[in-house]
């Protein structure tokens, strides 16, 4: 990604501005939300869930919510966060239904 500069001669002085902003300039895809069934947990702090269309992905837990693996059963249900890029992984957000 290239910044582009404007150069600006305000009272005999050079100045450099940039062009845009930086939030002007990165592209920025939203994490996709859906909801999904844990199937089971093959290792510690991975699961597989099932989506609502019955694709079953991989989900994992971030560091900051590792409060969240007690609550996480299997038959339980999550809210995952995909990225745009990759379907087949996700990351687990909340448990919204303990069984």
């Amino acid at each position: 990604m290239a910044l582009r500069l404007s150069l600006h001669l305000l009272n005999g002085k050079t100045s450099v501005k940039p062009a845009h902003t930086i939030t002007q300039l990165i592209m920025f895809d939203p994490p996709i939300k859906t909801s999904g069934t844990v199937i089971d947990s093959p290792k510690e702090n991975i699961y597989r869930v099932e989506l609502p269309n019955g694709k079953i992905i991989v989900g994992h837990v971030a560091k900051a919510m590792v409060a969240l693996h007690q609550d996480i059963i299997p038959e339980c249900k999550v809210q995952l966060e995909l990225t745009p890029y990759d379907f087949s992984k996700g990351r687990i957000v909340a448990v919204t239904q303990a069984n």
